[in-house]
């Protein structure tokens, strides 16, 4: 899912004139996150684990992959 996709599911059913957009559920949120950053959906292979169990392999996963400080902004390519 993209960021225009994102903003138009939290946006669906309100009104046009709403600020506000609909919640999202945390759960939710966190595999969004990590499909995003992973770029697949992570999934923990050889054991059966539950929903907190697979949120720390994931989180742990992504912090692996992007240690702090290792993220840079990409600054924007100038118009010509």
């Amino acid at each position: 899912m993209d960021y225009k996709d994102f903003c138009k599911k939290c946006f669906e059913g309100l009104p046009e004139d709403e600020m506000l957009p609909n919640g999202t559920d945390p759960q939710e949120g966190l595999e969004l996150l990590i499909k995003h950053f992973l770029g697949y959906e992570y999934i923990v292979y050889g054991y059966s684990c539950g929903v907190k169990q697979w949120n720390s392999e994931a989180i742990g996963a992504v912090l692996r992959a992007y240690p702090e400080g290792k993220i840079k902004k990409i600054p924007k390519a100038k118009k010509k």
